[in-house]
């Protein structure tokens, strides 16, 4: 799984450097953005399961929600109206709590992943565009966590269509504010504010 990471990062930096110098001023830029992170069941269901692997019955579990994360994406824009992304997402830690049998338990499960997207750009005025993606997510969900002599340790691997929308307000010709709703995966829901800068 991380190999293939490595491989997909190698990839687009070797794309983009190829490309750089055929790139007009303004052309590339970077995103750097934090926001909140939601975790749909997938990761309660499995982490129930491990516990039934384990042989704890009578399994009752609940899943924190708003998980802070951060992404660093760096971007090519084509023309006015499309780009192409590809970074680093760091979808933070959710909380998630059981009681069984004879006990209970907390774990901690995090998600990492590179993004890649096909963005379009619908530009309102000089200063606004909203926009829309759409792409493909590779990462992974880890969980661990351990108590009364049960211990629970977990890796999903996410490869997932992912898509999301926003809008860019441009504070300078090379620095704006972006906003924006994704799905980097089928269960995950990411809302995030950064600040992109061309160059």
């Amino acid at each position: 799984m991380h190999t293939t990471m490595k491989h997909a990062a190698t990839a687009l930096l070797v794309c983009l450097s190829t490309t750089a110098g055929h790139v007009l001023a303004g052309d590339m830029y970077f995103l750097g953005s934090m926001g909140s992170a939601s975790y749909g069941s997938g990761t309660q269901t499995s982490t129930d399961a491990e516990l039934a692997r384990l042989g704890r019955t009578v399994v009752q579990s609940s899943l924190g929600s708003g998980a802070k994360n951060y992404k660093i994406i760096l971007g090519y824009q084509v023309n006015p109206y499309m780009a192409f992304e590809g970074g680093y997402y760091d979808l933070g830690v959710v909380n998630y709590n059981a009681t069984f049998t004879g006990g209970s338990i907390s774990v901690d499960s995090k998600a990492t992943a590179m993004g890649f997207s096909l963005v379009g750009i619908s530009p309102l005025n000089y200063q606004t565009s909203v926009l829309a993606k759409i792409g493909y997510t590779i990462g992974t969900i880890k969980s661990s966590g351990s108590t009364s002599g049960t211990t629970v340790s977990t890796t999903q691997d996410k490869n997932s269509i992912s898509f999301g929308f926003g809008g860019v307000y441009n504070i300078t010709p090379t620095l704006g504010v972006r906003a924006e709703w994704e799905k980097p995966y089928d269960d995950v829901n990411l809302i995030s504010v950064g600040l992109q800068a061309k160059f």
